[in-house]
């Protein structure tokens, strides 16, 4: 089919994409806005575009619905934060709707051939059975949810968006089967939304990651040094990821029962709980690939996930994907139960719907929850996959419960604002008081760095005391993960820092979308029997470019 016949068949596609995107640009036109109201016309070139994938389907007519309450969002909520939550909120069912639906292998009435039975309702073929996604549909919903997810960040880098596009078909093409499943384009998907853009040589992992899956199913000299070239072209950190794959299928070229005894070499116990247990918060059923894998790749995905244990947070997040994806690679070839991609859809759809806050979630991700809530989300997840392969009414429970208990955890502020000191910035040495009213004697001192991205987990950095009613004080060391660099997570920042998230982070937000990002302050919760009345932070032995900020007392709730 020819270019100018393919236009002329989606030329009302193209027609509704460019008035959707003309009104919404001047519903934003002159009105002083956040840069996620400023790219309200992607938005809605986005909601268009996902209906396109299923314009053969009712589906794709609901899903144009969403259009004109994304315009009346734009007017009607003035509240900036409830306004971005609306915006993300309509392009997540969109997106989703768009996934789901185009998975069910629904075709066209002209691509059916004649004298074929068919079922068709409302101009589509039924197909119960979920024959998977075309090559064409995937990539473009890759595109939309990227382009969603990331908003503006491919535009300030664009030379990286580019390779790290080419580098995503590449892995899809690795990873997926005919047709693609969702399992597999969800997994795609999520690499792409968290891999950093920034440095440039970071948008090779895709590329990285696509060779090394090609390797692991059909071993070959010209992949294994294509890796390793693009290893060495990512930096140091990448080049154990490139040799793990690559000498481990040298060492088990097939299908062998003999793999378990080098499997066995490596026990699970090692393994830190909670770096297991954010794997399995993204894909549950990663645990089970586990156990179904042919041997190199379990060699792979758990000498991945030991070697994760010792490095910095951007590089373990970089490592964890990796196991995931050498995993997941051949799942549901066969055949693919909804319970399988429900919980990583349900995560995808959380980051979709807070895309105007979408740098901060992503610079944390999976989430930032301490290891007892992470095993009871991954034992909410998993019940389905244990108890029975079908039960889709069990698995959609435990989505909900999944996502309950992140909106409660999100949102279980302990804390509240009592005194702002404007950010007050200490060096070696130096220090600072500030005078306490109306409190119980518990409160929240909330401390960040400056330039401290260097320091290491577990560095002292100051000394925070509390003076109370009745003379008695109290003396805290402050280390390094109890605070964090202030732009410690921001994208330009995050894959060279040392610190860890902070032990309890003070949940505060700079920017937005793709550029947003958890700032790293951390809360220092002091505690005395009587009303505290005096605080005061001295910083530590610092080098002379670090700062200790003190960016507020907190009082509890």
């Amino acid at each position: 089919m020819s270019v100018t016949s393919l236009l002329r068949r989606e030329s009302p596609w193209v027609l509704a994409g460019l008035a959707a995107a003309a009104a919404a640009w001047l519903a934003v036109r002159g009105r002083a806005l956040t840069p996620v109201d400023e790219a309200l016309p992607l938005l809605a070139l986005l909601i268009v575009t996902s209906a396109w994938v299923v314009r053969h389907s009712v589906a794709g007519e609901a899903i144009l619905g969403a259009l004109p309450l994304l315009l009346v969002a734009s007017f009607a909520v003035p509240q900036e934060e409830l306004r971005l939550a609306c915006y993300g909120l309509l392009v997540t069912v969109a997106f989703g709707a768009a996934l789901v639906r185009a998975s069910t292998g629904s075709e066209p009435p002209s691509m059916i051939a004649d004298g074929e039975p068919s079922d068709l309702r409302g101009g589509e073929r039924a197909d119960p059975g979920g024959a998977g996604l075309t090559a064409g549909s995937a990539v473009v919903l890759l595109a939309v949810g990227f382009a969603a997810m990331r908003l503006t960040a491919a535009a300030d880098h664009l030379v990286p968006a580019l390779v790290f596009a080419g580098g995503a078909m590449l892995l899809l093409a690795a990873s997926a089967g005919r047709p693609i499943r969702l399992t597999t384009l969800l997994i795609v998907l999520v690499t792409m939304v968290v891999t950093p853009l920034a440095p440039a040589r970071a948008a090779l992992f895709p590329i990285l990651l696509g060779l090394l899956v090609w390797h692991l199913r059909r071993p070959h000299p010209l992949t294994a040094a294509g890796a390793l070239v693009v290893a060495v072209l990512c930096g140091r950190w990448a080049i154990p990821l490139a040799l793990v794959p690559i000498i481990s299928r040298f060492l088990l070229p097939g299908r062998s029962s003999g793999g378990a005894l080098l499997a066995a070499v490596v026990p699970l116990r090692s393994i830190q709980a909670s770096i297991l247990l954010r794997v399995a918060v993204f894909h549950p059923a990663a645990i089970l690939d586990l156990l179904r894998a042919d041997p190199a790749r379990r060699v792979v995905a758990i000498l991945l996930v030991v070697i994760a244990v010792f490095l910095r947070p951007s590089l373990a997040l970089l490592y964890l994907l990796a196991s995931i994806v050498f995993l997941s690679a051949d799942a549901g070839r066969e055949g693919e139960a909804p319970e399988r991609w429900l919980p990583p859809l349900l995560i995808l759809l959380l980051l979709t719907t807070h895309l105007a806050w979408g740098g901060a979630l992503l610079s944390v991700f999976p989430l930032p929850l301490s290891p007892p809530a992470l095993l009871f989300i991954v034992a909410t997840a998993l019940l389905p996959l244990l108890i029975a392969r079908r039960m889709v009414r069990a698995a959609g429970v435990s989505a909900l419960l999944l996502l309950v208990i992140i909106a409660v955890v999100a949102a279980g502020g302990r804390f509240e604002p009592f005194v702002s000191t404007n950010q007050v910035s200490l060096r070696a040495g130096e220090a600072a008081s500030f005078s306490v009213h109306r409190n119980e004697g518990r409160i929240a001192v909330v401390l960040s760095g400056a330039h401290m991205s260097a320091l290491a987990a577990g560095t002292p950095v100051g000394v925070v005391e509390a003076i109370g009613e009745e003379g008695r004080g109290v003396r805290r060391e402050v280390r390094v993960g109890e605070l964090a660099d202030w732009a410690s997570l921001r994208s330009d920042q995050a894959f060279f820092s040392r610190n860890p998230f902070p032990d309890d982070p003070a949940g505060r937000i700079a920017g937005h979308g793709a550029s947003s990002f958890l700032t790293g302050a951390g809360r220092i919760a002091i505690g005395l029997e009587a009303p505290i009345i005096l605080v005061r932070v001295t910083a530590g032995e610092l080098p002379p470019d670090v700062r200790l900020q003190v960016e507020g007392i907190e009082v509890r709730k």
